[in-house]
């Protein structure tokens, strides 16, 4: 591994393996996939890893990958499909930084899947321009702002299907993009609001099983809609319009979906 202040490059297929307890490795910026056809991939199961910006998937037609099983990971920036593909697969350790972007640029393609383990990041972005998606079966997310489908033509899709996702302020579900939250297990929590299609966008809520607690779920004043099958909806605040079904002023309705199953808390 580079020192600090230098460019780690991995592609061409090429696999860097990090599984040594004492392991502490420093880089400024961490391209995996920097050519067309091309394919970086890090493996950390021990040890330390820390940087400034890391770039899964650099260029078009590229592929880089990054596997958490164990030890730490302070990414900085990260972008997850910058304009290629990129993929983040978390079992186990910690990982953490600033902003991360699941699908930055238009014709990117971003996932993280996230099985344990803990991943902590300021700001985290799935679909920025291209398509971004998460997938929550277990461990634990944080995030102080979460946005699914941010620009005009992105889409962000968001399951969970276990474990915890944390958001300390807002989620925005279709911020100008195609943004779609779905929980048919774990937990879901926004500390402020849930705001469903804002700008020119489009969101849709799906509570199928699990848990959801927030404060207050919006439309902004693009297209929003919401279908519970199941689970539990935990209002985190007394709000007289918790969840408007018919508009209101200075606020618009949500079509909805209600069965008898859904738990009003």
């Amino acid at each position: 591994m580079p020192a600090p202040e230098t460019t780690a490059i991995i592609t061409n297929g090429g696999t860097a393996t990090l599984g040594d307890d004492l392991f502490a490795g420093h880089y400024q910026t961490l391209l995996l996939g920097t050519g067309g056809g091309q394919a970086g991939t890090v493996m950390l199961s021990a040890g330390s890893l820390n940087g400034a910006t890391a770039r899964l998937g650099q260029v078009a037609g590229s592929t880089g990958s990054v596997v958490v099983s164990g030890g730490a990971w302070n990414n900085g920036t990260l972008f997850v499909g910058d304009a290629g593909t990129g993929t983040l697969t978390i079992t186990g350790g910690v990982v953490s930084g600033g902003n991360a972007t699941l699908g930055w640029a238009a014709g990117s393609q971003g996932t993280a899947t996230v099985w344990g383990g803990t991943w902590t990041q300021v700001n985290l972005e799935i679909g920025n321009q291209g398509s971004g998606t998460l997938a929550l079966h277990g461990g634990q997310v944080s995030s102080t702002v979460a946005t699914l489908g941010v620009g005009a033509g992105s889409e962000g899709a968001a399951t969970v299907s276990g474990g915890t996702w944390d958001v300390a302020i807002d989620v925005f579900v279709g911020l100008g993009g195609t943004g779609a939250l779905t929980i048919t297990s774990g937990t879901v929590s926004a500390q402020q609001h849930v705001y469903l299609g804002l700008g020119s966008g489009s969101g849709t809520l799906s509570l199928n099983g699990g848990v959801l607690a927030t404060r207050q779920v919006l439309r902004g004043d693009g297209s929003g809609s919401v279908s519970f099958q199941g689970g539990t909806l935990r209002a985190l605040d007394n709000q007289s319009n918790f969840l408007p079904f018919s508009t209101r002023a200075g606020q618009r309705s949500i079509p909805m979906v209600l069965p008898w199953a859904l738990k009003l808390r």
